[in-house]
């Protein structure tokens, strides 16, 4: 693979990767709009920061995954 196609398919790697890892924190934003107000009105959110939780989570995992790959590349700048 020339180096122009390997930093392409790099950069469409990132891209991807950081899309794949705006999903759950845009959730986590949602969900801990949503506990937000309804602690505002008095309600409980306990549900609505279970969610915001596993968003969290979800968020880390991906994260820890997208590293592990990068790394796993032997240190290789991309871009």
């Amino acid at each position: 693979m020339t180096d122009g196609r390997r930093e392409e398919t790099e950069l469409q790697d990132l891209r991807r990767f950081f899309h794949d890892l705006a999903t759950p924190l845009s959730g986590l934003g949602l969900h801990l709009e949503r506990a937000a107000r309804l602690a505002a009105r008095g309600e409980d959110p306990s549900e609505a920061l279970g969610v915001a939780k596993r968003e969290l989570e979800r968020a880390f995992q991906l994260f820890e995954k997208g590293r592990e790959e990068l790394l796993s590349r032997g240190g290789e700048t991309i871009g």
